[in-house]
């Protein structure tokens, strides 16, 4: 089946989405990166471990936004592998 295209958000867009429906933000950069900053209540799952943690870890039915402070198709890979894993709820990505 072919996927829904890649819904991306801007940081105005992302607060709009939150109050409302209040996602879980999934930052997919290192440990160290996400200790120096990042989006408050963020779940940190580095990038190379989200296809073995995700669907142990987040909750497949939450709206899930992820803080894409990487290239755009890196972000795509994620929410590919998220919606392959049987994540029902909306999966968009914050562009920084």
């Amino acid at each position: 089946a072919d996927e829904p295209p890649l819904k991306s958000m801007t940081e105005s867009e992302f607060r709009a989405f939150s109050t409302r429906l209040r996602p879980v933000v999934l930052d997919i950069r290192d440990r160290e990166t996400f200790a120096e900053g990042h989006e408050s209540g963020a779940v940190n799952i580095p990038f190379i471990e989200v296809l073995t943690r995700a669907a142990a870890e987040l909750p497949t039915s939450r709206h899930i936004v992820i803080d894409c402070r990487d290239p755009l198709d890196v972000c795509a890979m994620v929410v590919h592998w998220l919606r392959s894993s049987g994540f029902t709820g909306e999966v968009a990505v914050l562009r920084r």
